[in-house]
């Protein structure tokens, strides 16, 4: 079996050094993808990377006929002007109901779901102590969120016993920044839960691999700031005041924009898909101040294995060569 690890050291340059243009399906000829959050950032461009690589794509967002009519339009556009499998649906990914018809939707447009790639997040950074309602709508998006989504895919997938899925979670999901903590612990969860589900699904023939960016130049820190300024206009000047070095500080992370641009990622996340089946890592780590990420992705990685063999006898499951 193909050592995973290896794929680990490698960084997204060397992945995409073996994505071939000749492996580019033709037009509207590949496999289902359904990706979250492409409204903006990353979603929007690797709806479009892999709708041009030939992948029938469905790109979901929620709010189109509202706040986001435009990218929705735009996606249309585009996919109209250059004869790509591209369709738009709706999708809150907080909400069951339109879990299930977004899910619906795109089965009924090109059939079931081979890869999910969830993506969709927000970021709401305060500090910890200050609001437990941020909190909870931060964890409702980008934890109970992901997992919506891949209770949605899986049964079609274990059917087929095969899929691919690509969770976008974050280097804070691995260690924690002060005025994140929100964030970070949905991140954290992300990552508890879709490393169990790699082993769980692996039986049944689909692959996990979780994402992690560095900081990249999307709509995060906007959408943030936009975020950050609701909450504290709920919360009372009183129950601010302890906490306005921390508001302080928060404003000017959040006007900082030393971020490289965002394609990187999603080319990242094409060049996953289109690897071997047996081939593909756990992790992929990228981005700014991520060299230390990989070794500590390996480390724990053994160390779920050494507590799988140790509290559950399924070999089966040790079959995963995870990285």
């Amino acid at each position: 079996m193909t050592d995973r690890r290896t794929v680990l050291k490698t960084s997204i340059a060397s992945l995409l050094a073996g994505f071939s243009a000749g492996r580019v399906q033709a037009q509207g000829a590949g496999p289902v993808v359904l990706i979250t959050g492409c409204s903006s950032g990353f979603g929007r461009l690797t709806a479009l990377e892999f709708a041009r690589a030939g992948y029938r794509t469905v790109a979901s967002m929620r709010n189109l006929a509202t706040d986001n009519a435009g990218p929705a339009e735009d996606l249309r556009a585009i996919a109209a002007s250059e004869g790509l499998a591209l369709k738009v649906v709706e999708i809150d990914v907080r909400d069951d109901a339109s879990v299930s018809s977004g899910h619906a939707a795109a089965v009924a447009a090109y059939g079931p779901v081979e890869i999910l790639v969830s993506n969709a997040g927000i970021g709401i950074p305060l500090p910890a102590g200050l609001s437990i309602p941020a909190t909870q709508e931060v964890m409702e998006t980008n934890f109970y969120g992901g997992l919506r989504m891949a209770h949605a895919v899986l049964p079609g997938m274990r059917a087929q016993n095969r899929g691919l899925i690509i969770q976008v979670t974050s280097a804070l999901g691995r260690y924690t920044l002060p005025l994140y903590a929100a964030y970070c612990a949905s991140k954290h969860a992300l990552e508890a839960a879709f490393t169990a589900l790699a082993y769980e699904m692996h039986p049944f023939g689909i692959e996990t691999t979780l994402i992690q960016p560095g900081g990249y130049d999307t709509m995060f820190k906007e959408n943030a700031r936009r975020d950050v300024n609701r909450y504290l206009e709920r919360i009372s000047e009183d129950r601010q005041a302890p906490y306005s070095d921390h508001i302080d500080a928060l404003e000017n992370i959040l006007r900082e924009q030393r971020t490289p641009p965002p394609r990187q990622i999603a080319r990242a996340i094409l060049a996953v898909a289109e690897m071997p089946r047996g081939e593909r890592p756990l992790h992929v780590a990228e981005g700014p101040g991520m060299s230390d990420l990989a070794p500590l992705n390996e480390r724990l990685t053994d160390v779920t294995e050494s507590s799988l063999r140790y509290y559950i006898d399924r070999p089966d499951w040790m079959d995963v060569d995870m990285g």
